[in-house]
């Protein structure tokens, strides 16, 4: 139900920005900025929320057993990894560290917040998202 509760944000527009394909995770802070790693942004297809959006019934559960099948016991940190080493072969290593929140709120608005760098972070991190899509559907 947590699921469908942010679906209906991202619906809304409140969380995810289906214009630019961002979940802009630093427009609410208590719930998804973490004292350590703070992951201020994350691109997602339209397609990928339109289906999470339209499966009322998804759950953390479902999710981690889809995943358990398709690639076996996993725990987040084994994620993290594996999602960084598949974006090596389309971004640098500066563009995943700020990706996967290790870059502080400062930095992040000195050096990041660019309308510019981040439309061609998206396209090069959405490219990967589609290769790691096919492997596990």
């Amino acid at each position: 139900m947590i699921l469908y509760g942010l679906c209906c944000q991202f619906a809304e527009g409140q969380y995810f920005d289906s214009e630019r394909e961002i979940l802009e995770h630093f427009k609410f802070k208590e719930v998804f900025l973490r004292r350590t790693k703070k992951a201020f942004i994350s691109f997602v297809p339209n397609e990928l929320i339109k289906n999470i959006s339209d499966n009322k019934l998804l759950t953390a559960n479902i999710i981690q057993k889809k995943v358990q099948r398709t690639i076996g016991k996993l725990r987040f940190g084994d994620i993290r990894e594996i999602h960084g080493t598949l974006l090596t072969r389309n971004l640098a290593e500066v563009e995943i560290n700020f990706l996967h929140g290790r870059v502080s709120s400062s930095v992040f608005m000195r050096n990041y917040f660019n309308p510019v760098w981040i439309s061609d972070l998206k396209q090069r991190t959405l490219k990967t998202v589609a290769h790691i899509m096919q492997r596990i559907s």
